[in-house]
């Protein structure tokens, strides 16, 4: 029971050690921008059943999420492939279809303003515009939005993603480039044109970013890389010393166990499969008289012999 107990307390501060351990080396991460597509989904499900297809339509967020600009449109699947569309920051050519096949998917379209930098981060390199982008469901339902996201692909001209209006490179000595986020936390830089025009082969999120000014002697990144593999070292051998610590109590106990037990009635130790266990022995102790029945049985016999 003492050394469960002990076990119970290494598997806690390990469990510790190893939130610290992520806290070193990961405090860099953003939130979660798949969570914030299933937001936009919910609502604009939720007002989808108020607006004709064909027709853009803003939708109401939380007060949270003040700063971000969505809007959705419903378009019929045939339409969007022969005659292409022109919505928000987004150009489709015709030849735009949706995988797998339905009859009409709303799109539902995102700026993210002043909130980009929460979600999204491309290391070395600064916005210069917010994260903008577009995802489509399955609305062949009239009352509800399909769960899972579907893939647009351009299969002739690429779609067209119009930064114009909302970049400022004012100020930012280095190149535009073009940006695009994919699954996994990947990013891709594409061309981007003078006029702030980015192409892209499918649905995404894209910006505008420079690179930042690299700073004389500015070694930070080094101090970051240094100190996070420091701090999981010393985080590690601190999991080893107390591990070996405890097995050394328990080494400690064992010896102090049988110590008290060679001073008792001494056992034969016997192996029960991979276990040593004390077994009694099979010859059984003498019996022997004490002292008051050796005096009783000599006083019976005197009497017997003066009788006799």
């Amino acid at each position: 029971m003492i050394w469960d107990g002990r076990l119970h307390i290494v598997y806690t501060i390990l469990s510790v050690i190893l939130m610290l351990s992520h806290g070193v080396c990961g405090s860099d991460s953003n939130m979660d921008p798949e969570s914030l597509d299933a937001v936009f989904q919910e609502y604009t499900m939720k007002e989808l059943v108020h607006h004709r297809t064909g027709i853009l339509f803003d939708v109401h967020l939380p007060s949270n999420f003040t700063g971000m600009n969505i809007s959705a449109v419903r378009v019929r699947s045939g339409n969007l492939r022969e005659k292409g569309a022109k919505f928000s920051y987004f150009y489709f050519p015709p030849g735009v279809v949706a995988f797998p096949y339905v009859k009409r998917l709303a799109i539902v379209y995102q700026n993210l303003g002043n909130l980009s930098t929460s979600y999204y981060h491309v290391p070395g390199y600064s916005f210069v515009s917010p994260v903008v982008g577009f995802s489509a469901y399955d609305a062949s339902n009239s009352l509800l939005l399909g769960n899972e996201t579907l893939r647009l692909s351009a299969m002739g001209e690429p779609i067209l993603v119009n930064l114009t209006r909302t970049t400022t490179t004012d100020g930012y000595k280095g190149e535009p480039k073009c940006v695009k986020f994919v699954e996994g936390g990947l990013v891709q830089f594409r061309n981007i044109t003078k006029e702030m025009f980015c192409f892209t082969e499918g649905d995404g999120h894209f910006a505008v970013v420079v690179p930042l000014p690299e700073r004389k002697g500015d070694k930070g990144w080094i101090r970051w890389v240094v100190g996070c593999v420091a701090g999981a070292v010393g985080l590690l051998l601190l999991g080893l010393i107390l591990v070996t610590s405890l097995k050394l109590v328990r080494s400690k106990i064992m010896k102090d166990m049988e110590g008290a037990s060679e001073r008792g009635v001494p056992l034969v130790m016997t192996w029960i499969g991979r276990s040593k266990m004390p077994s009694a022995s099979m010859t059984r102790t003498q019996p022997s008289l004490d002292k008051i029945q050796i005096k009783q049985l000599t006083h019976q016999m005197s009497i017997f012999f003066k009788i006799w």
